[in-house]
């Protein structure tokens, strides 16, 4: 016995109980923590998609300027409708192509999709650039792109 009254069993019991009590406040404090990121990231990623779908019908809507997208080895990946228009290809049967399909055969020989693949590279640094040209549409024609 302690000179307080109590026991030393009745301590140990009773620093068990409140370790317990803390233990199971800190599970809850990190369940609720757990909650309230799940209810951001949920919110996050609506917003995400909400962005991606304006800039998709920003992009859909520009008719007077073929906007796409190529990925590094010069395939496209993206087509507006504006390229459409433009370029004669309908989205499914441009994406995943090479851009070397814009080119003619005498272009293609002269190792122009090349340089233009070199000059795009270049276009990725600061600064407004534009590349002009000769580019082959869906049905054949030539003419005079940017």
């Amino acid at each position: 016995m302690l000179p307080n009254g109590n026991n030393m069993k009745s301590i140990r019991s009773s620093l068990r109980a409140k370790a317990a009590t803390r233990r199971v406040g800190v599970r809850n404090d990190a369940k609720k923590h757990s909650k309230k990121m799940e209810s951001r990231h949920r919110v996050w990623e609506q917003a995400l998609r909400e962005s991606q779908e304006q800039y998709r019908m920003l992009l859909d809507g520009i008719e007077n300027y073929a906007i796409f997208m190529m990925d590094p080895q010069g395939r496209i990946v993206s087509w507006n409708a504006g390229a459409e228009r433009i370029k004669g290809y309908e989205a499914d049967e441009i994406i995943g192509r090479n851009f070397s399909c814009f080119f003619s055969p005498e272009n293609i020989a002269r190792g122009r999709p090349e340089d233009v693949a070199a000059a795009v590279r270049f276009l990725c640094g600061p600064g407004a650039r534009y590349i002009t040209g000769q580019a082959i549409h869906s049905n054949g024609g030539a003419y005079l792109g940017a």
